[in-house]
């Protein structure tokens, strides 16, 4: 339940945004413009989520070990190895704020494809 309630707050706080976006940077009130800031707002979590479901997906592993080992033989620090106890990128991922980005972008993605048939409608 509580974790309903935190997504339901992220997405108030997100809707807040959104009219503050839509009141102080906007002359003119429309839909239009309405459209234009969730689309801000949109791609800010559809960047972040799409960072964290690539870290997660281990594609920056192999590139994180291979500059670690060759940082390693340049300077010559064989004898430590802590390459091998840092964290790769892949499991620094918080999988709770993975799925709360996830869920905040497909949910503003679905208020932005509404306004925008709206629009279209209208």
């Amino acid at each position: 339940m509580k974790k309903n309630k935190n997504y339901f707050i992220v997405l108030l706080v997100n809707i807040g945004i959104v009219s503050v976006i839509f009141f102080f940077f906007y002359d003119e009130r429309s839909l239009t413009n309405i459209i234009n800031a969730f689309f801000f707002i949109t791609v800010f979590y559809m960047i972040i989520y799409l960072y964290l479901f690539i870290s997660k997906g281990k594609f920056f592993d192999g590139i994180t070990y291979g500059a670690r080992r060759f940082r390693d033989m340049i300077f010559q620090r064989e004898e430590d190895i802590d390459h091998l106890d840092k964290l790769l990128p892949s499991e620094r991922v918080n999988l709770q704020v993975y799925q709360m980005f996830k869920k905040q972008f497909f949910t503003l993605l679905i208020f932005l494809l509404i306004l925008q048939l709206i629009y279209f409608v209208i």
